[in-house]
C-alpha cells in the first residue's frame, strides 16, 4: 500500500510545472575613500577542531578604510578569485595604493564585504 501512495505521490510532483529558483546575486555597492593599511591573512581548510585545519596556499587581504562618510563601511575584503582585475590584485600585494582615493567597488556576502572593483577617484 506504502508502494502504491508513493508512486501517486512522484507522478504529480513529476506532472507540476517546477519553477526554477534564480542563483542570489549579491547587489554592487560602491564607496569612496582611501586605504589606511592592508592586513595579509591566511586562509584555512577548517577541519572539525582547531588542530585538523590545514593551510591553503592562498591569501586573502584585509583593507582598512578611511571612509569619506563617518557611519560607512571601514573593513574589505579582497579575495583573488572575487576580483574582476588582476590589477587590482597585484596592486595590494605591491603596495602601490598609498596616498590615494578610490571608488571601491563591492558586495555584500553574509556579514562580510568583498572587493570586486576599484577606480581611482579624480
Amino acid at each position: 500500500m506504502n508502494e502504491f501512495v508513493k508512486d501517486i505521490r512522484s507522478e504529480t510532483i513529476n506532472n507540476q510545472e517546477v519553477k526554477e529558483r534564480k542563483k542570489y546575486e549579491p547587489k554592487l555597492y560602491n564607496v569612496w575613500g582611501e586605504i589606511e593599511r592592508a592586513v595579509e591573512k591566511r586562509l584555512y581548510d577548517k577541519g572539525k577542531t582547531y588542530e585538523n585545519w590545514v593551510r591553503k596556499d592562498d591569501v586573502c587581504y584585509i583593507l582598512h578604510l578611511i571612509n569619506e562618510r563617518p557611519e560607512g563601511i571601514k573593513i574589505i575584503s579582497v579575495f583573488k578569485s572575487k576580483l574582476e582585475s588582476e590589477k587590482v590584485w597585484n596592486d595590494i600585494a605591491a603596495g602601490r595604493f598609498y596616498g590615494k582615493k578610490y571608488i571601491f567597488y563591492y558586495k555584500k556576502y553574509r556579514q562580510y564585504f568583498n572587493l570586486i572593483n576599484w577606480e581611482e577617484a579624480k
